[in-house]
């Protein structure tokens, strides 16, 4: 891993209802966070995830421009042995933001998911912030 895939920071999701797309986007930018808009509303009606939220640095906030989020339910994937680059992808392919805990600052050994907050096969909303931590595999064997 590289240095900026081990040093993900975790923020809170600001409050964005009722700003404008550019108001939106500025505040967002200044807590860390980038964003994509749905919908074709003068304000932000909704947002994933929601305000308080506590994701990693790099997760991309869903705006909602005149309606209100999906409640779309998933089948929470199994991240258990994947490297931090595919749970990342696959929690991403899924609708799903995330917050890392663990080994975050280390390059050396076999890095993985070991733990994961929602259980696999269970049923969680699209948008939902998932905790994965990370553990050396090498360090357990010992």
């Amino acid at each position: 891993y590289n240095e900026n895939e081990l040093t993900t920071m975790d923020v809170t999701v600001p409050d964005v209802s009722g700003l404008t797309k550019a108001e939106a986007e500025e505040a967002l930018k200044a807590a860390g966070l980038s964003c994509r808009t749905e919908g074709a509303g003068e304000t932000v009606t909704d947002q994933v995830p929601a305000m308080g939220a506590v994701v990693a640095d790099s997760a991309k906030v869903i705006l909602y421009m005149g309606g209100a989020a999906p409640e779309n339910m998933i089948t929470m994937p199994d991240l258990t042995g994947m490297t931090l680059d595919k749970a990342k992808s696959t929690l991403s392919n899924v609708g799903l933001f995330y917050r890392v805990t663990g080994l975050i600052n280390t390059t050396e050994g076999r890095i993985v998911v070991t733990r994961q907050s929602a259980e696999k096969d269970s049923q969680v909303a699209v948008g939902s912030v998932v905790t994965i931590e990370l553990s050396d595999l090498d360090q357990q064997v010992q």
